[in-house]
């Protein structure tokens, strides 16, 4: 969830090898013909430890439905799931919603105030926050407030030259209005 030099650069943000986005990953023990899959959310649940000699010695004869796995080989879930820090991540991804529903729909947000102090909290690392306030006052007119988020967002880690560009034309159109 950090950047390449354990840094925080935002839950959530591309750069990160676990960008909180994936169903599912797997690890495997070739030699013992072991895997691990993991399980919600977002590889950060437990990993479940299958053995596949087992599994497809009982394939032909299985008619139960019942869990296959190995429980004492589990891999237990990132302690992360108990933080503060995951509770935020939620929050974000909550407020994210409300921010790019009212981009969409052209409609102010009520209490914005309070949400963006909320939303800001939410994941304060990372650019997308004050990329998506950015867009939210340039379509309410608001250039200036604009400009002031849009200049937070390039001082994160953007995961991209292509996203930094865009943040960089939209800040030049705030500034030349």
């Amino acid at each position: 969830r950090k950047g390449s030099k354990g840094e925080n650069i935002g839950n959530g943000n591309e750069k990160a090898i676990n960008q909180l986005i994936a169903h599912h990953s797997i690890i495997f023990e070739p030699d013992k013909l072991r895997l691990w899959i993991s399980t919600a959310p977002w590889q950060v649940g437990a990993y479940l430890c299958y053995d596949l000699d087992s599994i497809f010695q009982a394939s032909a004869s299985r008619k139960d439905r019942r869990e296959i796995y190995l429980k004492d080989m589990q891999i237990p879930e990132d302690p992360f799931l108990s933080t503060k820090e995951y509770q935020d991540f939620l929050q974000f991804k909550k407020l994210l919603g409300i921010y790019q529903d009212a981009v969409k729909k052209g409609k102010p947000i009520p209490d914005e105030e309070s949400t963006r102090e909320k939303f800001i909290a939410s994941n304060p690392d990372f650019f997308q926050v004050y990329y998506t306030i950015g867009r939210y006052f340039q379509d309410q007119g608001d250039q200036e407030t604009a400009a002031k988020y849009y200049t937070l967002a390039v001082s994160k880690e953007v995961a991209s030259k292509t996203e930094r560009e865009n943040i960089r034309q939209r800040m030049e159109e705030c500034i030349d209005e």
